[in-house]
């Protein structure tokens, strides 16, 4: 406070005390008793007021109000008084005015600390809030991966499971229309590849304008399938083309929701990156702002101007995010929205197929496909390929359950455990309780029974060592797995299901293998996936069945077990190894060449699918289970020129079977 600004404000309080005390009438002092004072040129001053100074010991500055005495003094010396009164008064108040200027300095000194714990709190607070909100996006960022990525594996599986199930009728339409097939493959695939690109440039059209119009054009296309096949039973590449555009479309559209899915990860990033920096930037304005505030006036306005930019950015912040968060729900509520639809559609379209097909088709294959001598280890079993899991695999394995079941007999052995014939605790359990279930034994001589069931000499021992303490069943069962199941033995499980090698000399088939280690799988603690178990196994074969393996994107086990099924059967049925060179048009065990036959004259240029040449030949079957046995990832095309000589019908024949797997499989050489 300026020393100006001081004295005026004493001043105007001086006279308003004076003035005060003019007002007042005392009764002690009567007016009559008081003398006139003569105004002058100093301050205005009332009559009845005069002013005393108080002794020499005390303070100058201390004026006491007197009564009036009865000398006489003269004007001059009056006035005198009077001025050092004032004097006296003036130091009294700026001394006041020091004194209050100390406490408003120590008051702002007060506020001054006050305010910067306040905006440390504030920072505090501020840095808790955007924890909170990165917490809170990345939660939501999870949810909406986690969620596309389980639509995307459940879509993936129908798709393939309808795409499996339209070859196997396809296939046998192609057995009973082969011979018409034969004399209009060359035009009509021409024309069918013609009208496939144009099918597939219409699709893609009509996705990027409209979203629903696919539906109604799949619906369409369907309907126009089934009048052709009705109409034209005798074309089978137009059914073919017809289910090759749908499954195109369905591809596309898969790889838009995905390509969908992946853009909105992506700008979900960048905005919180955005954020990120933009509460960065704001935190580093406000630090900037703290460490100029020296004064208190200076300090009040920064508070005030650091409040306002808090507020502004918080509730910018918040309107941003809420902003994003809204457009994030509504697209997730969009894409669930096209998925319930898809998923809706291709499960009526399983539906329809399985209604058809049902458990005929995987019993035809197994049927169809002549197993080795030592399969035992599978018999016994049937899988529904709607329902196969790790559980509802079980090897009837004599090594595994020596009591095995009859259903012709009705009889059910009791099953015995014997620890160095490979039986696994967990199935011996299983199949005893479902002994003690069929047999319908009571519950209180189910221990009885299990202590029978101990055939192993190492077993055995234990047994009539532990036999006295056992109470009951239960109490047997946890014993027995804690013994013969420990964690230990189950790492030495893992160990075998991650380290283990397929070895054609062990007796087992490629699907055979697959499976015994499928259920020392479904015993392990905690369980594994059915991907885990998948990659864990397919490291056991060679690498050209793995390359076939991973080339088709398998995500269950009777998936993998059909691929598995095919290979073999395809190695059993041909006359030559898969891979390698080509056929030789007269080879001794092929059907003749018939040179005269003018349907050959003028064979158009035909692509031909050939492999790699490998190293050794033979196939998997040779050199130890591990010949060259290629994946679909490792062919490539060649064409073939007008030169060449005709070739016979068992290479017709072999190459339209291979032309027809990779367009069921989507391959990239048919598009």
């Amino acid at each position: 406070m300026s020393q100006k600004l001081l004295r005026s404000r004493t001043v105007d309080i001086l006279s308003e005390e004076m003035d005060l005390g003019s007002r007042e009438e005392s009764q002690d002092w009567p007016s009559d008793q008081l003398d006139p004072v003569e105004r002058t040129q100093g301050p205005e001053l009332t009559t009845n007021a005069s002013f005393e100074t108080g002794n020499s010991g005390e303070d100058p500055g201390f004026t006491q109000l007197s009564p009036p005495v009865a000398v006489e003094k003269s004007d001059s010396f009056k006035l005198q008084d009077l001025m050092t009164n004032i004097q006296a008064l003036f130091q009294k108040e700026e001394m006041k005015a020091e004194e209050r200027a100390r406490k408003e300095k120590a008051e702002a000194e007060e506020r001054a600390r006050r305010s910067e714990e306040n905006i440390q709190k504030l920072f505090e607070a501020l840095k808790n809030d955007q924890k909170e909100m990165q917490e809170k996006l990345q939660t939501q960022i999870t949810g909406v991966r986690d969620e596309v990525q389980v639509n995307r594996v459940e879509i993936d599986k129908r798709l393939v499971q309808m795409q499996e199930s339209g070859e196997k009728r396809l296939r046998e339409e192609i057995e009973q229309v082969r011979q018409d097939c034969q004399r209009s493959h060359d035009q009509s695939r021409e024309r069918l590849s013609a009208e496939l690109t144009k099918e597939i440039r219409q699709v893609r059209e009509a996705t990027s304008q409209r979203e629903g119009r696919w539906e109604r054009e799949l619906i369409g296309a369907k309907e126009q399938m089934e009048t052709d096949k009705k109409g034209f039973e005798g074309k089978l590449k137009e059914l073919a083309a017809h289910h090759e555009v749908v499954s195109e479309s369905l591809q596309q559209q898969i790889i838009t929701n995905k390509e969908r899915a992946d853009n909105n990860i992506a700008e979900i990033g960048k905005e919180v990156t955005s954020l990120s920096l933009g509460l960065q930037q704001a935190q580093e304005k406000i630090d900037k702002l703290t460490t100029v505030g020296s004064e208190v006036a200076s300090l009040s306005s920064s508070l005030q101007q650091v409040q306002e930019k808090l507020e502004i950015s918080m509730d910018e912040a918040s309107r941003r995010l809420g902003e994003r968060a809204s457009q994030i729900e509504q697209r997730i509520s969009e894409g669930q929205l096209r998925t319930n639809k898809e998923l809706k559609r291709i499960e009526q379209e399983a539906e329809k197929f399985r209604q058809e097909l049902g458990r005929s088709v995987f019993v035809a294959n197994m049927e169809a496909t002549p197993l080795p001598a030592r399969r035992e280890t599978v018999t016994d079993t049937v899988i529904n390929p709607g329902e196969a899991s790790v559980e509802n695999i079980c090897e009837g394995q004599s090594e595994r359950c020596k009591g095995n079941i009859s259903f012709g007999s009705g009889e059910f052995a009791l099953p015995l455990f014997d620890e160095n014939a490979g039986v696994n605790p967990m199935s011996h359990l299983r199949c005893l309780e479902e002994f003690f279930q069929f047999r319908g034994i009571p519950q209180r001589l189910w221990l009885t029974v299990a202590k029978r069931s101990m055939t192993g000499p190492m077993s055995k021992q234990w047994m009539e060592a532990r036999s006295l303490q056992f109470t009951d069943y239960k109490q047997f069962k946890a014993e027995f797995l804690s013994t013969w199941w420990s964690p230990a033995q189950q790492g030495l499980t893992r160990c075998s299901l991650y380290q283990s090698k397929f070895d054609k000399g062990a007796g087992l088939s490629l699907s055979a293998h697959f499976l015994k280690y499928v259920n020392l799988a479904s015993y392990l603690e905690p369980k594994l996936t059915d991907n885990e178990v998948i990659e864990a196994v397919r490291c056991h074969y060679p690498p050209e069945i793995q390359r076939s393996l991973a080339s088709n994107r398998l995500s269950t086990v009777a998936e993998v077990l059909e691929v598995l099924k095919r290979l073999e059967l395809i190695e059993e049925r041909a006359t030559i190894p898969i891979v390698g060179t080509r056929i030789a048009p007269n080879r001794p065990n092929s059907p003749p060449v018939r040179m005269g036959n003018d349907r050959f004259r003028g064979y158009p240029p035909v692509r031909q699918v050939q492999g790699y040449t490998p190293r050794t030949r033979g196939g998997w079957r040779s050199s130890r289970g591990r010949g060259s046995y290629a994946g679909r990832n490792d062919w490539r095309e060649e064409e073939r020129v007008g030169g060449e000589e005709p070739p016979n019908e068992n290479q017709i024949h072999q190459e339209r079977e291979r032309d027809f797997r990779n367009s069921r499989r989507g391959d990239p050489e048919e598009n």
